[in-house]
């Protein structure tokens, strides 16, 4: 082997050597690029999402900024409109105050006059003061005399009441006792008695007195009940008829409808006064 071929060998595997640490470079440095051109779109991929949803913002932004410039645009054309309106107000507040001004000028003259003639009203007055607290005394005295008047009369008043009460009530019994003497005769001629037994028993003796008093009130829309506190053992039956009374005044009249051992109740028939738990009641029997 010549000196030529060996050096020829020997450049041969230094290139040799050469080229295989560029291919292992290059193919690393191959790979290390495929692998920065990856992250590299993917970074893209990412900023166009992101630049996609900042434009999105953007318009979005700039459509509410054309909404508000449009609602802007529309309360500066109202504050025009109300600025014109508060400038012709003020135009005319500036002549009503001149014509006020004009009104005071007037008023204070008129002001001044009326000083004068209050001084004599004043004068008047005293005099007419005077002769109102003699009136005024007069008046009084007449004003008390009026009330014992009305007074003594409402007593009179209150007591012709109870008495046409108490004549009405009495009247009421007086028929219905006639009523019971006839049914009493007819009975009686009915079932052959002689009359000497007949006139003896027209006669009305009268009947056992119930009396109790009122322990409870019920007013319905049409009418009002009432409890007692007497019952069957004190002789209260159904259909009794009683009267209702405070004192010596005349109330009205009541019939019962349910009864109990102690108790009984009732609905009011005829009513002449105001009827309160506390009134007395008798039956109409014992008359």
């Amino acid at each position: 082997m010549s000196a030529l071929t060996k050096v020829f060998v020997v450049l041969v595997a230094i290139l040799s050597v050469v080229l295989v640490a560029v291919m292992v470079t290059f193919v690393a440095n191959q790979e290390n690029y495929k692998q920065r051109f990856n992250d590299e779109f993917s970074n893209r991929s990412v900023a166009d999402t992101m630049a996609r949803r900042a434009q999105a913002e953007l318009d979005a932004s700039q459509d509410k900024q054309l909404h508000r410039e449009s609602k802007l645009a529309a309360e500066i054309t109202t504050l025009t409109s109300q600025l014109m309106d508060v400038e012709t107000g003020l135009a005319d507040a500036k002549a009503g105050r001149a014509t006020l001004i004009s009104d005071k000028i007037r008023l204070e003259g008129s002001l001044a006059q009326l000083g004068i003639g209050s001084r004599i009203l004043i004068e008047t007055n005293s005099q007419q003061r005077v002769e109102l607290d003699a009136s005024r005394q007069g008046f009084a005295k007449a004003k008390s005399d009026l009330i014992q008047t009305a007074d003594l009369l409402s007593q009179k008043m209150t007591h012709i009441e109870i008495l046409e009460q108490e004549l009405r009530y009495s009247q009421e019994q007086l028929t219905e006792l006639i009523e019971e003497n006839a049914q009493l005769v007819s009975r009686v001629q009915t079932a052959g008695v002689s009359s000497d037994e007949s006139a003896l028993i027209s006669t009305p003796l009268g009947g056992q007195r119930i009396e109790g008093g009122i322990t409870r009130i019920e007013k319905g829309e049409d009418a009002t009940y009432v409890q007692l506190n007497v019952g069957s053992v004190d002789g209260v039956s159904e259909g009794m008829e009683f009267t209702v009374h405070h004192e010596w005044q005349f109330k009205g009249n009541l019939v019962i409808h349910l009864v109990d051992d102690r108790s009984s109740s009732g609905k009011i028939t005829l009513m002449e006064g105001q009827v309160t738990a506390g009134d007395q009641v008798m039956s109409r029997s014992s008359f």
